[in-house]
């Protein structure tokens, strides 16, 4: 999980829901060496998100988009760690699972199907069309919007994401090893308007398309909470009509007026749920 200071209240919540999944062997933080405190409080591994940065940005690095996608990198820098920079002990990674610190995991649905070996991943409903225009830009073709992979959590495969790598500079007319810059040359142009990048929807795309075994959709019941902060109560409620949930930092209330009225919101919510018999299978 890739941490930053504002989603700490969440973390918790989002560590022992991992550490409960069948099917996630162990649990590490990525983040700011100052937050190296706390991840030794939840007794989780700790890596310095400055030991997977030095391939993508130089330390005149200056900011404007490609910081803004500093998550993202990190999450896809797994693939290109040295030997040493994840957490003590931790074995060499073929897939890993990337979790956004601000997402709860609410029931252990299957991640993997366990005889097909498939990942199984959410189908969103959301269309950015700016990603899609940066995905038809790095990879060179046309996108048929078939759903979404924005789901706040990925399983990644390593030599997927190489590959991927791999293609994004082949189709710019560079040596295999120029994906990563490659990259951050298309960054310098996106206007996050028209033109993005979405680590999530760009890997989903590639794998789909390329390696049509590795990935299927999945239906999963998924809630962005409205002013409400992360807390065992709501969470045990939202358990039995939702697959997980994200406490996304820009709509916890700040002030005491929102909290009302993420408690109102949140009873709605709830009541809808069960009129509609939407209780999900844990």
């Amino acid at each position: 999980m890739p941490c930053h200071r504002k989603d700490l209240a969440t973390l918790p919540f989002c560590v022992d829901a991992l550490r409960s999944h069948p099917q996630v062997a162990s649990v590490s933080v990525i983040a700011d060496r100052s937050l190296q405190p706390e991840c030794e409080r939840l007794e989780v591994g700790f890596v310095d998100e400055l030991s997977l940065l030095e391939p993508w940005f130089a330390s005149d690095e200056p900011t404007g988009n490609p910081r803004w996608y500093y998550q993202m990198f990190l999450k896809l820098s797994l693939a290109f760690a040295e030997e040493g920079a994840l957490a003590s002990g931790q074995p060499p990674l073929d897939r890993y699972l990337i979790v956004d610190a601000d997402t709860v995991l609410l029931n252990p649905f299957a991640l993997i199907d366990e005889q097909l070996g498939t990942v199984l991943a959410p189908r969103m409903s959301e269309h950015f069309q700016s990603y899609f225009s940066g995905i038809r830009e790095l990879l060179g073709e046309d996108v048929a919007y078939e759903g979404s992979h924005n789901a706040h959590f990925m399983v990644f495969r390593v030599p997927l994401i190489r590959a991927m790598f791999d293609e994004f500079a082949r189709v710019a007319g560079r040596g295999t090893d120029d994906g990563r810059d490659v990259l951050r040359a298309f960054l310098q142009r996106c206007d996050r308007h028209s033109l993005s990048f979405a680590d999530y929807e760009t890997y989903g795309y590639f794998v789909r398309r390329h390696f049509p075994d590795e990935l299927a959709w999945a239906e999963r019941r998924q809630l962005n909470v409205l002013y409400v902060s992360p807390n065992a109560h709501a969470i045990t409620r939202l358990r039995p009509y939702y697959h997980y949930c994200s406490f996304h930092a820009y709509r916890r209330p700040g002030r005491l007026s929102l909290r009302a009225a993420g408690s109102a919101w949140l009873e709605l919510r709830l009541a809808r749920d069960r009129l509609g018999d939407h209780r999900v299978c844990a």
